[in-house]
């Protein structure tokens, strides 16, 4: 995939703002991504712009308009955008680029209505109702994504959220989510040793935390076929050994994974 170009925000909005002129019906939708952390003052160019309807027919009536616009679909996609699980992602002749979402971002993420209500509106003539998530939200979005950029924005983050305490009710959202939790986790981890940055009050989070690695570990290698326990062990130190004797025992109880002779085995 050809690498993508860099817009400023007056170029994007002024996109968007022709795209709402064309708009037949009014669309809700909420920026998640770069172009949210522009009107917060944290970036000044991206290449893309995030988009998440909440419902299916605004994002259907919103596909229709720009493909009557010139907007392409795109097919080709690198790993981590595929990862995003996007609705759609189109691009324009000028290289534009919309990835489209509906409802839910990698599955779990979801953008609910307390996420609507702390984010930022964004005046725009036409059908489209227009905001920005606040930079806490942004920041929980990007603890679960693997795009390289997205550790260094939520560096740019950090230090513009005020309140942490709705992060722990966010993250409560997919606790049981061993993947997200897993990547969020080590996500916050990477944070404090790149950049030295720390989520205040987030010592309830390392056993939850530790735990979905361990799963996420377990069920990785599994993926592939049976594994031996003792192969899930290689590389590991005590601490890290315990946390996968644990999360065996937790994922053999709900009744995710089951022995097979001396191998483990998805259900």
């Amino acid at each position: 995939m050809e690498e993508r170009k860099q817009f400023k925000k007056d170029d994007l909005y002024n996109m968007l703002r022709e795209v709402s002129m064309n708009l037949l019906q009014p669309v809700s939708a909420v920026l998640i991504g770069g172009m949210a952390m522009m009107y917060h003052g944290a970036k000044q160019s991206t290449k893309d712009i995030d988009l998440v309807f909440q419902r299916k027919e605004d994002i259907i009536h919103f596909i229709e308009t720009i493909k009557k616009m010139g907007f392409k679909r795109m097919d080709e996609l690198s790993e981590d955008y595929l990862d995003l699980k996007a609705h759609g992602i189109y691009f324009s002749e000028e290289g534009h680029m919309l990835d489209l979402f509906c409802v839910f971002v990698l599955d779990g993420f979801q953008v609910n209505d307390d996420m609507v209500a702390r984010s930022k509106h964004i005046h725009i003539d036409g059908n489209l109702t227009l905001s920005a998530l606040s930079p806490m939200d942004i920041f929980l979005f990007k603890s679960i994504t693997m795009r390289d950029s997205d550790l260094l924005d939520m560096a740019y983050l950090a230090p513009m959220v005020k309140d942490w305490k709705p992060f722990r009710k966010e993250i409560d959202t997919f606790r049981y989510d061993h993947l997200l939790l897993s990547r969020c986790w080590n996500r916050l981890q990477d944070l404090g040793e790149e950049f030295q940055i720390k989520v205040p009050e987030l010592s309830w989070m390392q056993d939850v935390g530790e735990m979905a690695t361990a799963k996420n570990l377990i069920m990785a290698s599994i993926q592939t076929g049976p594994k031996e326990k003792k192969c899930l062990f290689e590389g590991l130190d005590e601490h890290e050994v315990d946390l996968i004797e644990n999360a065996i025992v937790v994922l053999e109880s709900e009744g995710v994974i089951l022995y097979r002779g001396d191998k483990i085995v998805l259900k």
